[in-house]
């Protein structure tokens, strides 16, 4: 093997031992889930961005895709991110849109805010190459005259 090619494997190799251990040390990875409570109609809420906020820090975009989402009483995964290490007291999600489903007909609803910014039960310490999961629970949610409304004590817990 020459000189040059044999240069380049190594600088490759210390690249990528570099990514690893990069990779490996200073992030974890978060996995967000929503459930909600039965319900008599069906509710859809379109997501448009999901962040967690560090403890003295600053927020961390998990996504800012589009999710549109069926409420359910079963854990349904919302996005899943690496995120830096460190401790974690709030998740923030924007609802873009809500949409209640009676019979064959969709009607848009209006929500009593577009963000929900909730506190994370107890925090969430990420540490180096760990996973979490984060469950959302949306306690009552009821539809009434074009409007959705929602029980205000929206909570968040670290359930792995």
């Amino acid at each position: 093997m020459n000189k040059i090619a044999l240069s380049v494997l190594i600088i490759l190799i210390i690249v990528g031992v570099s990514y690893f251990a990069y990779n490996y040390f200073y992030f974890g990875t978060l996995n967000v889930y929503l459930q909600d409570q039965p319900a008599s109609v069906k509710i859809y809420f379109t997501i448009s961005s999901i962040m967690v906020h560090r403890v003295n820090g600053s927020w961390i975009t998990i996504t800012n895709n589009n999710i549109t989402i069926l409420l359910s009483p079963n854990m349904t995964f919302l996005a899943s991110s690496r995120i830096p290490v460190g401790e974690y007291n709030e998740i923030f999600l924007l609802i873009s849109k809500a949409t209640v489903n009676i019979g064959n007909l969709n009607i848009t609803a209006k929500l009593p805010s577009e963000v929900f910014k909730i506190h994370i039960i107890n925090g969430l310490k990420m540490d180096p190459a760990s996973t979490h999961s984060i469950l959302i629970s949306l306690p009552t949610i009821t539809y009434s005259n074009g409007n959705i409304i929602i029980n205000p004590s929206v909570t968040a817990k670290v359930i792995s």
